[in-house]
């Protein structure tokens, strides 16, 4: 079954393939009546683009032309966009110029005789005449000697009767008289003879010219009718141009109402999409991409559309961004340190942001320094702040130096005296609380802070979220403690006898409350854990 298409089909088409602007006037009100034609013209169109050779290009352009004479008896043209109707009057017309073009020139028909009269006339010798020449001068001559003979010999005769039939002088002359008035007659026709001769070639002559006019005025009369037969041939031609100028014209007044309404359409159309471009403005604006359907009636395509909602929402993570800027500048001016997630929003950079943060707690520091100078020390027993913290620190194990060795210092109870010890170290401007507070949260700087005395529980608490302190309980990036201890031991945890497994952390907070007697040999260098009696052990591993 054929296919049934549309004109919507047809113009969808054409739209899409970028054509349908190649298309005339003529060929879209064709495939308005016949779908079928617009499309496979629009293919034909196609095929013309698409070929790299001049040959193909024609072939399409005829076959698209002969598509036309087949639907609407027209062409159009080389270029397919003009109009030359295919009709019955064009046909005319195309034969009466082939009449013309093979009407050729005007040829006489006599112009041979004409040029041989002519010539005889031009060339004609001029007029002389000879007794001996004139074909009538010996036959007069023969008659009149003949004549004069005759008449010699008569009178000769009719004298000598006379006298008996003896010649006399008078005989004789009478005879030679006789001879001699022929003889003058013969020489009177010589002027008779000239002038005959001479009106013979004058008559000659009038009749060449009598003959030229006769041929002259055939060859004139066959130009005539010629001219006739030409005249005819234009008139019938003027005739079949203004009826086809007629059609033509009917055609134009069309084409100049399609184009009429096509520019109220347009109008109409440019109305429409100037609508649908502000309701495309306004979503967009709001950040919402429009439906393809009201893109279409805007004109627009989806990648404008998001290309637009793309600026827009750049514009918006520029505006998120400043704001995460100043909310990051606002907390690094207040010594506090923004979350990763918020310095990489604000696009600063960590440097920046530390070198804010530094610098309110370099004011900070200062404050409490200048209010900790003047404070005395406090504690229990009077004892040695500065050698006992001094010494802690460079154990390498603070918390349980001081537990361990208050009493040597001069101290009665090591209550509060690891609290005291942090903030000497931190009043001592101690390198690695700086740096930490600096943002510095290298492994180097983490053990450092281990070994002035924080726990891990500590530095976590101040904000670490590093992996110093995953999957190793004391850290990958600091050395095994298990070297220094003389109990059962390994990097993660040690075993402490009556108490059980424990890591590195829980066995010093041990040491800290007197739950865990921490002993050390100078000779050695290592550490010795033992449970105080009646110390009962923690969690178990």
């Amino acid at each position: 079954m054929k296919p049934q298409y549309s004109y919507d089909d047809f113009m969808k088409a054409a739209q899409g393939s970028g054509l349908l602007g190649e298309f005339s006037q003529s060929d879209l009100d064709l495939a308005q009546k016949y779908p079928e034609f617009g499309l496979s013209i629009l293919s034909l169109k196609k095929d013309y683009h698409g070929s790299d050779t001049p040959e193909g290009k024609l072939l399409a352009n005829q076959a698209a032309n002969e598509l036309r004479k087949s639907y609407g008896n027209y062409s159009g043209l080389a270029d397919g966009s003009s109009f030359v109707s295919a009709g019955k009057i064009p046909g005319q017309i195309d034969t009466t110029l082939d009449q013309i073009a093979g009407y050729g020139s005007f040829e006489k028909p006599y112009a041979k005789q004409e040029q041989e009269l002519l010539g005889a006339l031009m060339d004609r010798e001029a007029f002389s005449w000879s007794k001996e020449e004139d074909p009538l001068w010996p036959v007069y001559k023969k008659e009149y000697l003949r004549e004069g003979d005759r008449a010699t010999a008569n009178a000769l005769g009719q004298m000598s009767a006379a006298t008996g039939g003896r010649p006399s002088s008078y005989a004789v002359g009478a005879a030679t008289q006789a001879g001699d008035y022929y003889a003058t007659k013969l020489n009177d026709m010589i002027p008779q003879l000239y002038e005959a001769a001479y009106q013979k070639y004058m008559d000659e002559h009038s009749m060449n010219i009598q003959d030229l006019g006769v041929v002259r005025q055939l060859n004139q009369e066959a130009k005539g009718d010629w001219l006739d037969q030409f005249s005819v041939l234009n008139k019938q031609l003027s005739a079949l141009q203004g009826e086809d100028a007629i059609d033509y014209g009917k055609y134009l007044d069309q084409i100049s109402l399609d184009a009429e309404k096509e520019q109220r359409d347009y109008e109409r159309g440019q109305d429409q999409m100037a609508l649908a471009q502000d309701q495309v403005a306004a979503m967009l604006a709001a950040g919402v991409i429009p439906s393809g359907e009201l893109l279409a009636a805007a004109g627009l395509t989806g990648e404008y559309a998001q290309g637009l909602h793309a600026g827009w929402q750049r514009e918006q993570d520029e505006k998120e961004k400043g704001l995460l800027q100043a909310q990051a500048e606002a907390m690094g001016a207040l010594g506090v340190m923004p979350s990763e997630g918020m310095i990489q929003g604000s696009g600063l950079s960590n440097e920046y942001i530390l070198a804010l943060t530094e610098a309110a707690k370099r004011e900070e520091r200062a404050a409490k320094a200048a209010s900790s100078a003047t404070a005395p020390k406090t504690g229990t027993g009077g004892g040695d702040y500065e050698g006992l913290f001094a010494a802690a620190k460079a154990s390498g194990n603070p918390n349980s130096f001081i537990a361990n060795n208050y009493k040597k210092y001069g101290f009665s109870s090591s209550s509060g005296l690891t609290t005291d010890y942090k903030g000497w170290a931190e009043g001592g401007q101690n390198d690695a609380v700086q740096a930490f507070k600096s943002g510095d949260q290298s492994d180097e700087v983490i053990r450092a802070l281990m070994e002035a005395g924080y726990t891990q529980q500590d530095i976590e608490a101040a904000g670490y979220m590093g992996s110093y302190f995953k999957g190793a309980g004391t850290g990958a990036g600091m050395e095994d403690p298990s070297a220094k201890v003389t109990n059962q031991a390994k990097k993660e945890w040690i075993v402490v006898s009556g108490m059980g497994r424990m890591t590195w952390d829980e066995l010093m907070s041990h040491v800290e409350d007197g739950t865990v007697i921490e002993s050390y040999d100078k000779a050695t260098g290592k550490y010795t854990y033992k449970a105080k009696s009646g110390a009962k052990g923690g969690s178990s591993r």
